[in-house]
């Protein structure tokens, strides 16, 4: 199958500048991140797409054996962790519509291992942001993502 030529079954990643078989839940991810760049402001040089867990880089210098674990998307920051230049903002779990079930727990245990400062799930038609705030665990159902200045903002008040 010729892979240049795109079709319904392939979707481009602009991110890893490859095409993608355009399963549901692929098709969540592109449009995410296309939204998350071009409508909230997020930096493209800051989103990592299909992350091993052992490639973000404040876990490569932690001794704590870290599972074989890959995560949709995960979007960075600079200077909000005192020991860390770079740092894990949130991370995105994508699901295809109606299939939500476990995966919130799926990305809270990646984040047991990451640390970041939001996690959240998305599909076509949700966003459920997830955080720590001062009186507990705060979840907030959204249609789309909070912008990035204000996720910046949250976490360096």
């Amino acid at each position: 199958m010729d892979l240049s030529k795109p079709n319904d079954s392939f979707v481009f990643d602009n991110m890893r500048k490859s095409w993608m078989k355009a399963t549901p839940e692929e098709r969540v991810r592109q449009e995410l991140i296309q939204a998350m760049i071009t409508s909230y402001g997020y930096p493209k040089e800051m989103i990592g797409v299909e992350m091993n867990l052992s490639d973000i880089p404040h876990l490569q210098m932690q001794k704590k054996k870290i599972p074989d674990r890959r995560i949709d998307i995960v979007c960075f920051a600079k200077n909000i962790h005192k020991d860390y230049p770079l740092y894990p903002l949130l991370l995105i779990e994508c699901k295809q519509d109606g299939k939500l079930k476990g995966a919130l727990d799926q990305i809270l245990g990646y984040n047991h291992y990451v640390g970041a400062c939001f996690i959240a799930v998305a599909t076509t038609s949700v966003f459920l942001l997830q955080f720590l705030g001062k009186s507990g665990i705060v979840q907030k159902d959204l249609k789309h993502p909070p912008l990035y200045k204000e996720l910046i903002q949250a976490v360096q008040v």
